[in-house]
């Protein structure tokens, strides 16, 4: 039986794919309130757990993600989302040489 949250998202991205297409020249402007949902966040942790992710720029093990309560992370996330409250931290730029 098929995941109703992965065919939800799987058509959103369908849809966008489309609107993409019928139009080079169109601008997605309002995708925020996609981001938020909680069946768009769900399948991205299942992504991110399948690829193996690694640490970001917090240092989050995916380990450490499971410990406190998937469920419990991505709900903080989707408020402070909502809410605008979401600040990620910054990103250290390095310049490669060779």
């Amino acid at each position: 039986m098929a995941n109703p949250a992965k065919d939800q998202t799987r058509e959103l991205q369908r849809a966008l794919y489309r609107a993409a297409k019928q139009s080079t020249t169109r601008r997605f402007h309002a995708l925020f309130d996609k981001v938020c949902r909680w069946d768009i966040l769900q399948r991205a942790w299942q992504q991110v757990k399948a690829n193996g992710g690694t640490p970001g720029v917090d240092d989050e093990t995916l380990e450490d993600i499971e410990r406190q309560g998937v469920d419990n992370v991505l709900r903080d996330l989707q408020t402070q989302l909502r809410t605008k409250r979401y600040r990620s931290l910054p990103v250290r730029r390095m310049t490669l040489s060779f």
